[in-house]
């Protein structure tokens, strides 16, 4: 398993199409004034493989997204501690943190660019250096069966997901309306306890007994 962690607030060259690995997790921080991806960032994130989280910082204190990603990363780390964790960013505080996780035996390291990581395909011509002091085997990932769902209504509930990150209604009358907007004139089928159960079913939403709507992060 990879973990990218991407600081997106000052590195926005994302290219997924170069990841040159399976089984890639991508969090994306965007900062407080950032609303949305490039269209062509966007398109990717709805067809690529990778697994991809937009995790929005919604303070403007000092340092804010940097103590986000720095949560994130830890809690990762305690779940996952055979996987490889990348941080992509020119913040260089992050270093200590890079340091302080090495020290307990995990594979995590800092790039200044997306296309300096040793996961993403060089150009032609070009070269990376090894992610890590040393490299383990990472164990393959179960395939799970995925029920099979037409291309047009998948693409359409991807960028839902998107749209739903960015907005992320805090209650389930605030989501139904949000869902039921968005999918103007009708519904997929399943009507709205259907797209609720599926986004549900795919860890991008948890509704509480009393109607509150919370965004898990990644596991």
């Amino acid at each position: 398993m990879h973990f990218v962690l991407v600081d997106f607030q000052n590195v926005t060259k994302v290219d997924l199409d170069r990841l040159s690995v399976d089984n890639v997790v991508l969090l994306l921080f965007l900062g407080e004034n950032q609303k949305k991806l490039s269209a062509s960032l966007e398109r990717q994130v709805i067809h690529h493989p990778a697994e991809v989280r937009l995790i929005k910082v919604g303070e403007s204190t000092p340092n804010a997204l940097d103590k986000k990603l720095s949560g994130y990363l830890g809690g990762l780390c305690s779940r996952h501690r055979e996987a490889d964790f990348y941080i992509v960013s020119k913040d260089k505080d992050f270093d200590l943190v890079v340091s302080c996780l090495r020290g307990t035996g995990l594979r995590v390291d800092r790039y200044d660019a997306f296309e300096e990581m040793p996961i993403v395909a060089p150009k032609k011509g070009g070269s990376s250096r090894p992610p890590f002091p040393m490299v383990m085997p990472v164990e393959a990932p179960v395939q799970l069966p995925v029920t099979p769902t037409p291309k047009g209504a998948a693409d359409k509930m991807a960028k839902f997901i998107l749209h739903l990150r960015r907005s992320q209604a805090s209650n389930r009358t605030k989501l139904e309306h949000s869902i039921a907007a968005y999918f103007k004139p009708s519904l997929p089928a399943g009507g709205m306890k259907g797209v609720i159960a599926e986004l549900k079913k795919r860890g991008v939403v948890a509704i509480d007994d009393k109607d509150h709507v919370t965004y898990p992060a990644p596991t």
